[in-house]
């Protein structure tokens, strides 16, 4: 148990290395990749899915990835809120991990809510702020060590 702790620490401590390192140079931005895992039937879900990389896209302070980079990863998971009445509302769970190169990866925070399908842009943004606050907060951690 203890050595899988220290292994943790060591990769927490290369992701905020990189997060430190990409602080110090303005035009770097912060690589997130989202992992998504839907029902078949949850298209609401798949939307807010949509619209969350779509926000990634347009922001100015992350940029989608997938591969070997260091990020930070969206892991989540929907399906429908009212089985017998699809398309109206989707549940979803989100958990961010940080992940250096080469390195295992390290839980940073979770989530878990609710979104219909007049809110989806409004839902994602809100993910997308609350990974920008994680990010700010490593930041901060690492300029006060």
């Amino acid at each position: 148990m203890r050595r899988r702790l220290r292994l943790g620490w060591f990769t927490c401590l290369a992701l905020l290395t990189t997060v430190q390192v990409a602080a110090a140079q303005e035009a770097v931005r912060v690589a997130v990749e989202i992992a998504a895992q839907s029902d078949p039937d949850d298209s609401v879900g798949q939307r807010l899915v949509f619209q969350l990389r779509e926000a990634v896209r347009r922001s100015a302070a992350f940029t989608l990835t997938i591969g070997d980079e260091p990020r930070i990863r969206l892991v989540i998971r929907t399906m429908n809120r009212l089985p017998d009445q699809p398309n109206i509302s989707s549940i979803y769970s989100v958990v961010w991990v940080g992940q250096g190169k080469d390195t295992l990866p390290v839980y940073l925070d979770s989530t878990v809510g609710f979104a219909g399908s007049a809110v989806l842009q409004s839902s994602a943004e809100t993910i997308l702020a609350r990974t920008d606050k994680l990010v700010f907060d490593l930041r901060r951690l690492i300029q006060n060590r």
